[in-house]
């Protein structure tokens, strides 16, 4: 059976308006929580509103994104980093391979890195800034990146602020148009009763 255009079933605007830039990843309830805090806040009016407010959830999501990959490759590298720096110190290489295995997670053993490093004149900064070393690139590409979305966010607001306004003004005029085409008969009326008693 051919489906006619008539016949097609509409599917709800909403679900193209909010369509979902999440990952297999990532949890899509935490980004209808953006959504539901922006339109709250926002209280978008009709349907062109309602894609900046889409937008601007989207946007914050990729922002929320950027800084997830960033703790990532940094947790990942700073692992390294320890394998690095410790890798250059007399120690046992299981003694090693397991202060790089569990530097993020056991408090305990991290303690006796940094108590071992004080002993060549090291801290835990030699860790961070071996890990800073290998991943300073990607996290500036990745800031530029945020800055980019930051920026997009702000055009976004100012965009809903200035529609929102023109909108506003568009009303205003109409408004003003009924008012006078009102008004217009009943001023018509009275210089009408003015003339008569002039007579």
């Amino acid at each position: 059976m051919k489906v006619t255009p008539t016949m097609r079933r509409p599917f709800p605007l909403d679900h193209v308006l909010y369509a979902s830039p999440v990952l297999i990843t990532e949890c899509k309830r935490e980004l209808d929580d953006v959504r539901e805090a922006l339109t709250k806040d926002l209280a978008p009016r009709n349907t062109v509103e309602k894609l900046y407010v889409a937008d601007l959830a989207n946007l914050v999501w990729e922002k929320q994104r950027l800084r997830r990959v960033k703790t990532a490759m940094w947790n990942k590298e700073m692992k390294g980093a320890v394998k690095r720096v410790l890798g250059n110190l007399p120690v046992d290489q299981w003694w090693l391979k397991e202060a790089n295995n569990v530097w993020l997670t056991d408090p305990d053993f991290r303690g006796n890195v940094i108590l071992l490093l004080g002993k060549f004149g090291l801290d835990e900064s030699a860790i961070e800034a071996e890990a800073m070393r290998w991943v300073a690139q990607d996290l500036e590409m990745l800031d530029r990146m945020e800055a980019s979305l930051e920026t997009r966010f702000q055009k976004t607001l100012r965009a809903m602020a200035e529609y929102r306004q023109a909108f506003a003004d568009q009303a205003r005029i109409a408004s003003n148009r009924i008012i006078e085409a009102e008004a217009a008969p009943v001023i018509n009326l009275l210089e009408k009763r003015q003339i008569k008693k002039a007579d």
